[in-house]
């Protein structure tokens, strides 16, 4: 979805499957959000765009291009090749920035129907991008409030609800049958959302069926012959089992087998997030949180250990408790080379009850990149330790052992750049770790402006590009 004047410079015209239908292009407004990104290619070209707008990136391999997969914006590195209108060539993206400022106006096309991809002027040509999902939901008119719309949508069907029982109620019942039937987008679908207050409100008269389309369809419809769905979960990426693969091996991984009419293999083989939307009634949501496990894990480095050898410590403020968090720290863990990088510390604070959090990351660097001439100004970041503390029964967490903990790491050499804490009983400890010369300052994860938690938008946005070794 892009600003208004940057659609202004866009060529006019859709593309199925990058191959040209010379359709004319229509845009509509969509959103209006003070959260984008403002991306600069090597040709000089600004794009504005929301975060989650899509673009074909070229994947690409020692031994040369490999197809392409469709991104995110927030998921946009600078090694990204976004495609061009040519098969094969691609524009580098020279920059990316965030950008959290003023609220403007963003747009999207809505003629880009059946594959909903089109082209994207630049100073050099022009690059693919495709529209979001949210537009097959229904057939929106152009120049009209996506919002206004969505209302407009339920209130023709709670007129039509009440139409029919005004006129053909008898002797309380009401022999009328409406169906709606939709793909499953999203679980935010609006009108599954609607319907399910609907079936809340008078659960005798409404009727919600949640199957796979091969088993609503009449018998015939589709093959009997079927074959097999690894589903995936928010660690587990979801996948189509080829006929020579061991089921069960998937099952002892976690995923949930599915089984598909043969009919619709293509289809899944060739979009498995769709196909599960639009055939298996599971959406992409149901299977993924606000951070994909499945980016996560691509983050996590096996052949590290926390530098903590237990999780959780139990240690509190008993005068008889002499133990310290630095007493459960293996500082053999730490490669040498990382404990002379900057050092930054947060702590999220508890007394009892609840337990109070510590991690210490690292600035590494900049960010590796396989091509010494597309090297990466973004900083590359590496989870140095963390650990939980609770309190034993009866007692509480100790903040001197809390600020004990930072001494001790500054006095094994530790370069400790920044110390934050959460608001929750920070003063005390906010105003020792001052005087004795850190640099320390609040920094909520609670707080949301203007519908963004900045501290969790950014950790989605290292995760996503890959910019942090955990």
């Amino acid at each position: 979805m892009f600003e208004n004047q940057i659609h202004k410079r866009f060529n006019d015209r859709t593309y199925d499957n990058l191959t040209e239908l010379s359709v004319d292009c229509t845009v509509m407004p969509t959103t209006n959000t003070n959260e984008y990104y403002d991306i600069t290619l090597e040709d000089d070209t600004r794009i504005k765009c929301t975060p989650n707008h899509l673009f074909f990136v070229y994947k690409y391999h020692d031994i040369g291009l490999e197809g392409y997969e469709v991104k995110q914006a927030c998921e946009l590195v600078e090694e990204d090749r976004i495609a061009t209108s040519i098969g094969g060539k691609f524009v580098h993206i020279k920059y990316k920035i965030h950008v959290t400022g003023r609220e403007i106006q963003f747009y999207d096309v809505i003629n880009a129907a059946p594959y909903h991809n089109f082209l994207i002027k630049t100073n050099s040509g022009y690059i693919v991008s495709h529209n979001c999902a949210f537009f097959d939901e229904i057939d929106f008119v152009a120049n009209q409030d996506i919002t206004k719309q969505k209302k407009i949508a339920v209130d023709m069907i709670d007129t039509a609800i009440g139409g029919m029982k005004t006129r053909f109620i008898h002797n309380g019942k009401n022999p009328t049958l409406l169906i709606l039937a939709s793909s499953k987008r999203s679980d935010k679908s609006f009108l599954e959302e609607h319907m399910k207050k609907e079936l809340a409100a008078q659960k005798e008269n409404v009727h919600i069926v949640d199957r796979p389309v091969w088993m609503v369809k009449p018998r015939g419809t589709y093959s009997d012959e079927t074959f097999n769905i690894a589903l995936g979960n928010k660690f587990l990426q979801s996948k189509v089992i080829r006929d020579d693969e061991d089921v069960n091996e998937y099952r002892r991984k976690g995923y949930k087998i599915i089984k598909a009419p043969v009919d619709l293999r293509p289809d899944f083989e060739k979009d498995i997030e769709r196909s599960l939307c639009d055939y298996a009634g599971i959406a992409s949501s149901d299977i993924s949180k606000y951070i994909s496990g499945v980016a996560l894990g691509e983050t996590i480095n096996t052949s590290r250990q926390n530098p903590f050898v237990k999780e959780i410590l139990t240690i509190g403020n008993d005068p008889d408790d002499d133990r310290q968090y630095y007493d459960f720290f293996d500082l053999s863990r730490i490669d040498k080379e990382i404990r002379n990088k900057p050092l930054y510390i947060h702590m999220d604070l508890s007394v009892s009850g609840d337990k109070t959090g510590i991690a210490g990351v690292f600035i590494k660097g900049k960010k590796p990149s396989k091509d010494p001439e597309l090297q990466s100004n973004d900083l590359y970041f590496y989870l140095g330790f963390s650990v939980s503390i609770e309190a034993p029964k009866g007692r509480q967490i100790s903040f001197e052992k809390n600020r004990n903990f930072i001494y001790w790491l500054k006095s094994k050499g530790f370069d400790i750049k920044g110390i934050t804490t959460d608001s929750y009983q920070s003063y005390d400890t906010g105003q020792t770790l001052k005087a004795q010369g850190y640099n320390y300052e609040k920094l909520s994860v609670d707080i949301v402006e203007d519908g963004v938690c900045k501290p969790y938008q950014y950790f989605k946005s290292t995760i996503y590009e890959k910019r942090i070794d955990m």
